[in-house]
């Protein structure tokens, strides 16, 4: 069985859950603006990508997580740009922050 194949694949899985719930947290406990709530949303929906691609490959169909896999990329790679580059993002989305 997977579990007992790959402990650490699902350990990792655990703590990727464990860091997607301490992100919401720390934005829930900003102060609420535009620039909160767009990074609120666009970290929830990733984490519920992150739900759907884990129940797929665990119950054995990783055709469609690995679909899904890309998705979740890419609305990740969204995310972590306004946090690696904070001015020109509140500049291009014209929020001030």
């Amino acid at each position: 069985m997977f579990r007992e194949q790959f402990p650490t694949v699902l350990e990792a899985l655990d703590d990727i859950a464990v860091g997607y719930h301490a992100l919401m947290t720390a934005l829930e406990e900003q102060e609420s603006s535009k620039v909160t709530e767009i990074l609120f949303l666009l970290v929830g929906s990733s984490y519920t990508e992150f739900e759907e691609v884990l129940m797929l490959a665990l119950n054995g169909y990783g055709s469609g997580a690995t679909k899904l896999l890309r998705a979740l990329y890419e609305r990740t790679v969204t995310t972590q740009y306004p946090f690696s580059s904070w001015p020109a993002w509140t500049s291009l989305v014209g929020i001030g922050g």
